[in-house]
Parts: C-alpha cells; structure tokens; sequence
C-alpha cells in the first residue's frame, strides 16, 4: 500500500513539474547558449577567440544553472502543487521577456571592443525590459487564472518547446550559413594602436604557437 501511494506521489508530482522543468530548460538555453552564441555569430569580427571556446563555456553555464533549476522545481513540487506552479509561471514569465528582450529591445547595445561602457547611457533600455516583464507577468497571471491549471500547463509547455525549437533552428543555421563553426587561423591584433601585436594562430593538433603580427 505505502509503495502505490508513493508511487502515485512521485507521479502526480511529475506531472506538475513537467512544464516548470520545459521551461528551465528554455530558459537556461536561451540565456545560456542562444544569446551568447548568436551575439558571438553575428558580430565575429569584434572578438579575439572562436567558435569553439565561447561553446565549451556556455555549455558548462548551461549544465549548472539548468541543473539547478531542476532541483528548484523538483523540491518546489514536492512542497506544494500550488507552489510549484507559481515557479513554473515564474519561468514562463522569464522565458517571455528574455524572448521578447532579445528580439525586440536590442537597438542599444554597448561596444563589444573592451572600450569602457557607461551603464548611465543604458538606463532607458533597462526601465523598458522592466516594464516589458511587468506586462507580461500580469498577462501570464490573468491567463493561469481564466484557463485554469491543467491547460496553463498545456500552454507552458508549448510555449517552451516551439521557442526552444525556433531559437535552435534559427542558431544553427545562422552559425552553418556564416561559417562561425570554422577553427580561426589567422587573428587580429594590436597593442595600443601599435604594430607588432602578437597573436596566438591554431595549428594542427590543437596546440598553439605565438607569432608576432605587423600592421602596415
């Protein structure tokens, strides 16, 4: 008797996860490895390493904060249903605005060159992300209480799987099409305006050498 009702614990408690855990995952994927790598595909020039490094990176962030959020919303849905789907729309509410963030609110953006960056000329941007999460966390309250739980849930885990396959679709392709994927063999260098930068050039076998570079 006790090991069936565990079992229809441990069941019912999956099932009421399952969205929050859909959305971690967009979530993390999206802050973690979309954003960084397409800013990395879309502005190459700008930076000083390749593909490959930026990868390993995002990959580790993403492997510990989504791992994270699994034992957040796991341990939230062993406490209370109704606490488990208030972080669920916690992370919908992320998703939605990072989303919307990210494609819509990114007119201003800062060098990417090392120059100092003066955050005062940024606010603006900053009090509109805000207001945009603030709308969209009153639409995602408004919505879970109209539909009810079990479609909520529905719509949660939609939402998270096609942003998912959207962004992931769209950060292969943009990396296949401009060859961002490929190892660097030549760098660009320079040292206070001055020629004779020096430069680390890949070779084969995953070892480097350093190499002066001179500018006309």
């Amino acid at each position: 008797m006790k090991k069936e009702k565990w079992k229809t614990f441990v069941t019912d408690r999956w099932k009421v996860a399952a969205p929050g855990l859909l959305a971690a995952f967009a979530v993390c994927f999206i802050f973690f490895i979309y954003a960084p790598l397409e800013l990395y595909v879309t502005n190459q020039t700008e930076f000083w390493f390749d593909f490959y490094k930026i990868l390993k990176a995002v990959l580790q962030n993403f492997a510990l904060f989504f791992g994270l959020n699994v034992l957040g919303i796991l341990l939230a849905a062993c406490i209370s249903k109704v606490f488990c789907r208030f972080v669920t729309a916690a992370e919908l509410v992320v998703l939605l605005t990072l989303y919307v963030q990210g494609n819509f609110l990114v007119n201003h953006m800062p060098p990417f060159d090392g120059t100092e960056i003066v955050w005062e000329d940024y606010r603006g941007e900053n009090i509109k992300t805000a207001i945009v999460c603030i709308l969209i966390a009153a639409a995602v309250v408004t919505m879970a209480k109209l539909l009810g739980a079990k479609r909520f849930q529905g719509i949660c885990m939609a939402v998270s799987a096609g942003l998912s396959g959207i962004l992931m679709i769209t950060l292969v392709t943009m990396t296949v099409t401009t060859g961002a994927y490929r190892e660097r063999t030549t760098y660009i260098c320079e040292t206070d305006g001055r020629s004779g930068g020096r430069c680390d050039f890949p070779i084969s076998g995953g070892r480097k050498k350093r190499t002066p570079v001179h500018f006309l």
